[in-house]
Order: C-alpha cells, then structure tokens, then sequence
C-alpha cells in the first residue's frame, strides 16, 4: 500500500513539473513580426552561414495563411537555396522528451533546400498510378526544369504578400490566389481546395532537430 501511494506521488510530481516548465515557455504571439525576423536572423546565422558552406547570406520573408495570419517564414539563402520555418504558439523542451513541439521555430528541413520543378496536373488523367498525372515544365530540350531557388523568387513576386496556403506557395492576384508551383489559379471555398493542386514538399518534424 505504501509502495503504491509512493508511486501514485512520484508520477503527481512529475505530472506538476511537466506542467510547470511547459508553461513558462514563451508564446510566439508575444512576438512582433520584425521581433521574429531578428530571432530567426539570428538562429540562421549560427546554424546554416560559416566557412563550411557557399552560402554567403540569406533574407527572410513572412508567409501568411488564407486568413492573413502569419504563420511562417521563408528563408531565401544566395547565392541558392531555401528553407521554411513554421511558428509555433505553444511548445515546451520537456514536451519534446514525449514527442511534442521543442521549439517557438520548426525548421522544414535541416539542409537547404534545393532542385524542384513546377508542375501541373492532367484532370483528364484517369489512370490510378501515382504520378501519372503530373505534367512536368521542361525546358527547351524536353528535359524538366529544375530551380535552385525558391518558388516566390522563380515567380519575382517582388513586395508581393507572400502566401503558404496547405503546402501551396502562393500570392494574391484579382483572380484570388496564383499558385506558384503549377502557375495556375488556386481555386478555394470557405477556406478549403476545390480541386487538387500541385504543392511544395514541405513537411515539418517534431523532432528536437528541426528545432531552430
């Protein structure tokens, strides 16, 4: 009996302290969105810029949701080469231990990114075979265009709001949003894709190390 109020208090403890060094994490909306910049200015430079590497500098941009809500960053890197960071509201370093979210920043990968084509999909394309839909851009000898730079930069979006819309790299135009992966119309309704689009491959781990 004694053992197992013994127990009963030790996983109470533990219980307590969880939730006591999760809630002294910080909230992410705390932060302004040049605040952020700054955090994660920082956090690239000591991770991806030093004398290992070709890169010679980077710029940051914020991506907005559907509902205009910043939700990550895009980071540009020279002379090639990017990455997404996601913002994370809650996180906790004790809740990473069980699999959760380490981080206020998640990095969509721990390499810059970089070789990735444009596409469109064939709708008339009935064949059950993945891929066989998929219409690739090639270039002038038939071969498919690979971009070593960013979909925003490719597209020369300029001061453009910049959009990730469910993997889809996008911006506002007066026909609502342009997917800059396939270069069509995104066609969406009370927030959800009325037809398949092409996406990024963008995909963010909880993992301690895609923690920025």
């Amino acid at each position: 009996m004694i053992k197992k109020l013994i127990g009963i208090m030790i996983v109470v403890l533990l219980l307590f302290s969880l939730s006591v060094l999760t809630g002294c994490s910080e909230k992410a909306s705390k932060y302004s969105e040049d605040q952020h910049v700054n955090r994660i200015t920082e956090r690239i430079e000591n991770r991806f810029i030093n004398e290992s590497t070709e890169l010679t500098g980077f710029q940051i941009f914020p991506l907005y949701d559907e509902a205009d809500e910043l939700k990550y960053f895009l980071v540009e890197f020279e002379p090639y080469g990017f990455l997404y960071v996601r913002i994370n509201e809650k996180y906790s370093k004790v809740g990473s231990w069980f699999g959760g979210v380490g981080s206020m920043y998640t990095l969509s990968d721990t390499e810059v990114k970089t070789g990735w084509s444009r596409y469109t999909i064939d709708e008339t394309n009935s064949q059950p075979f993945p891929d066989t839909d998929i219409i690739w851009e090639t270039d002038e000898s038939g071969n498919k265009r690979i971009y070593n730079k960013s979909p925003y930069s490719i597209a020369e979006v300029g001061d453009a709001k910049r959009y990730l819309l469910d993997n889809i790299p996008a911006i506002k135009t007066e026909m609502g949003y342009l997917n800059l992966v396939s270069m069509t119309n995104v066609a969406f309704a009370n927030g959800q894709l009325l037809i398949k689009q092409p996406r990024a491959d963008i995909s963010f781990i909880q993992k301690g190390h895609f923690d920025l």
